[in-house]
């Protein structure tokens, strides 16, 4: 099942390969190794889907918060 176009992160949001932290807009058009749900490694092709509104998204973690941008749409599973 693939997501809509319209769910999307900024460029700069960092996220986990087999090689360490990377960039989405570093990645982009290129297949990595990403840790999916259940700490099971995957092959993702990482794209692009141009220029969209963005959303400030404040995470907070045993006292530790995080400012991620993403569309207001974006589909969160928990």
């Amino acid at each position: 099942m693939g997501f809509p176009q319209n769910h999307c992160f900024a460029g700069e949001t960092r996220f986990l390969t087999l090689e360490g932290l990377r960039r989405l807009d570093e990645m982009a058009g290129r297949s990595t190794q990403v840790l999916t749900t259940g700490g099971v490694w995957t092959e993702a092709l990482i794209k692009r889907f141009g220029v969209h509104p963005l959303l400030a998204l404040r995470l907070k973690r045993q006292g530790q918060e995080k400012i991620m941008y993403t569309t207001a749409d974006h589909r969160w599973v928990a």
